[in-house]
């Protein structure tokens, strides 16, 4: 399938085709649904009963706000969303194309214009692609918009926790400190 129309949903059939616009191609943004929580994090034969409750997550990572294939994505997102409930949306990582303020505000602007509780976590397009402000100001546009770059989601039902990988003086392969 091409990358935007990468669906799973565990325990469930593949929906990818009806749910996603056809036209869209050539985009490198991937969209999972995680559904069904108990069987997909419960790995014993006993599970505390509130996991039975189905919830769904909708995870995004790698819209690149910014680049050509925005509309087509954004569509395709628009599209499943009006057609399936989920509880969180899960943004983790390229939000944007080179971290510009311009293309934060449109990323936090479409992934906001869905009214449905948001944990988003920065990846290494999300920061300044050059340098002073790199190293300088690596984080205040995410910040500015999201506050924070590990965010945590409560519910009833979900505990979620956002862990920022992304390293300044890395362009790829970010890592996961000690301390987190």
């Amino acid at each position: 399938l091409p990358p935007t129309e990468r669906l799973l949903l565990l325990h469930r059939e593949r929906l990818a085709a009806p749910l996603l616009a056809q036209s869209s191609s050539g985009a490198d943004a991937e969209v999972e649904i995680v559904e069904d929580l108990c069987r997909f994090l419960c790995h014993v034969s006993q599970c505390i009963a509130w996991f039975s409750v189905l919830t769904r997550i909708l995870h995004l990572s790698d819209l690149h706000t910014g680049t050509r294939e925005d509309a087509r994505i954004e569509g395709a997102i628009a599209n499943l969303l009006a057609r399936i409930d989920v509880e969180l949306i899960v943004a983790s990582g390229d939000l944007t194309h080179r971290g510009r303020r311009d293309q934060h505000e449109r990323a936090a602007a479409f992934l906001r214009s869905f009214g449905r509780p948001l944990l988003v976590i920065p990846g290494n397009h999300d920061i300044p692609y050059r340098v002073p402000q790199r190293f300088s100001s690596t984080f205040a546009e995410f910040e500015r918009l999201w506050e924070t770059t590990e965010p945590v989601y409560r519910s009833a039902a979900l505990h979620v926790v956002g862990l920022n990988s992304v390293r300044w003086w890395r362009h790829q392969s970010g890592g996961i400190r000690q301390a987190q």
